[in-house]
């Protein structure tokens, strides 16, 4: 699960950093994606 976490924030690092790049904001928020992730591994951990 800790992998998996990983991965998923070097993911939106990189998205983060290619669209900051080209000024091109993301539909959400840092806290809304962080939330987001947050939910999806609190309800894997739980299954």
């Amino acid at each position: 699960m800790a992998f998996l976490a990983h991965l998923a924030a070097i993911g939106i690092l990189t998205v983060k950093g290619m669209v900051e790049n080209l000024d091109d904001p993301l539909l959400y928020t840092d806290a809304q994606l962080v939330e987001g992730f947050a939910r999806i591994f609190e309800a894997a951990t739980a299954a």
